[in-house]
């Protein structure tokens, strides 16, 4: 079943629903079989009379801001539309008519994490879908590049994918018709993805970075060591907040904000506190071996920041890797990207230890 998005939003909650809401609404509806085909998006009050003609569409995925005004007259003419009466479920209101085949689910944005309170069994029970679906997890590369790169793969069964990404993590949605599912030809066309896009795959479920390393983590009963220098506690926070294991699984995370810190939070001693002064690299790495000199952790990670340079070091008992990267000083979301990709090269080492993919 295809389907569009409509979505009526205040000013103030137009980024979060582009950036954070609507990839989330995309990849939910592929799992339990429908297709968003395509996204629309009204803001201005004015566009009223506009944005109904669109919620009368035959399927229709709409999301209200709470703090539109015109929440009551939306109510209104879908009711007059639709053959059947609205019903309410845990995240809004839906109108599923089933004589017609049609459908529209209504949600109520409160914030921008209300898609996790969406009931994903109850979406199924709805749809029943006919297709089957496979998930695959990538970071580090766009969805127009994921798009081109998996072009030219042959396809004779006509199995379906789509790629829905928030920067630079993408989830690739692999739809099959029931005769093709766990089949051989549907099991090629999947280890022909992963042969393409292994370096860049984290998950074959739609699980976030986060919560693919608090898996390994327990899985492995590690404990890591953080030093950040750049993030002014975003990286701790985000790590709090993502990490439901956060005190039984890290063990330090220590900021630095000048040189000289390092003697007092770290144990440098006065000849290493000279010696790495203004050698970045060194420093980095020097810190990394400080914080599993320690003992008190399986792997250290420090995040370093030098203009428009950008550093991260991971280390164990076997190695410690240094990673550099560019930026454009001027991107908002610079930070955000190096801590997720600090954690995409954590994982990645560390399931490579494993003997994991």
């Amino acid at each position: 079943m295809k389907s569009n998005i409509i979505a009526l939003k205040t000013q103030e909650t137009e980024q979060d629903f582009s950036t954070l809401i609507e990839p989330q609404i995309v990849s939910l509806f592929a799992r339990v079989g429908v297709e968003v085909t395509k996204t629309i998006t009204f803001v201005d009050a004015n566009e009223m009379e506009k944005s109904l003609f669109y919620l009368l569409e035959p399927c229709s995925i709409v999301f209200v801001d709470f703090k539109n005004p015109n929440f009551e007259l939306i109510l209104k003419e879908i009711n007059k539309f639709y053959a059947v009466n609205q019903k309410d479920f845990n995240a809004g209101k839906y109108w599923h008519d089933q004589v017609n085949n049609r459908f529209c689910i209504l949600f109520n944005i409160e914030n921008i994490n209300f898609v996790n309170n969406i009931d994903e069994k109850f979406l199924k029970s709805l749809f029943a879908p006919t297709k089957y679906l496979s998930v695959i997890k990538t970071y580090g590369i766009s969805d127009t590049e994921i798009r081109k790169a998996l072009k030219h793969i042959p396809n004779p069964n006509n199995f379906e994918y789509y790629v829905t990404s928030t920067f630079l993590d993408c989830e690739i949605d692999i739809l099959a018709d029931a005769d093709f599912y766990k089949s051989e030809a549907l099991d090629s066309y999947i280890r022909e993805i992963y042969q393409i896009l292994e370096k860049y795959i984290y998950s074959d479920e739609p699980a976030t970075l986060y919560e693919k390393l608090e898996q390994l983590l327990e899985i492995r009963n590690m404990k890591l060591s953080f030093c950040d220098f750049f993030t002014g506690g975003q990286f701790q926070y985000l790590l709090k907040n993502n990490l439901k294991s956060y005190s039984k699984n890290i063990s330090d995370f220590v900021e630095i904000f000048q040189h000289e810190e390092l003697t007092t939070k770290l144990g440098f001693s006065q000849e290493l506190l000279e010696k790495t002064k203004n050698l970045y690299e060194e420093l980095i790495y020097e810190t990394a071996v400080v914080m599993l000199n320690k003992k008190n952790c399986d792997a250290a990670v420090v995040l370093f920041k030098d203009g428009d340079k950008y550093y991260i070091a991971i280390g164990d008992d076997e190695a410690i890797h240094l990673y550099k990267f560019t930026f454009d000083q001027s991107k908002s979301f610079i930070t955000n990207i190096i801590i997720q990709t600090t954690i995409f090269k954590l994982l990645k080492k560390l399931k490579k230890n494993s003997g994991l993919f």
